[in-house]
């Protein structure tokens, strides 16, 4: 996935593999302020402490890389 900053033309490679995305089932969309790609995920190895075993929400903030789980 290749994302432009369309104010500061800056370009950006998200790692498919690395967010465990499953296409075309969850399908990733960008938050309304543009910071951050929102995704579904049923992986247990994004982030710590996620042992629930359920299908979590997840954000990809653009700038920094980190992903964290969202509360629902």
């Amino acid at each position: 996935l290749i994302i432009k900053d369309l104010i500061t033309g800056n370009v950006m490679r998200v790692p498919i593999d690395l967010l465990h995305i499953y296409l075309p089932t969850y399908r990733p969309v960008f938050s309304p302020d543009g910071t951050a790609i929102i995704f579904h995920s049923d992986s247990a190895s994004l982030v710590g402490g996620d042992t629930n075993g359920a299908l979590d929400v997840f954000s990809f903030d653009v700038s920094t890389g980190r992903i964290a789980r969202r509360d629902s």
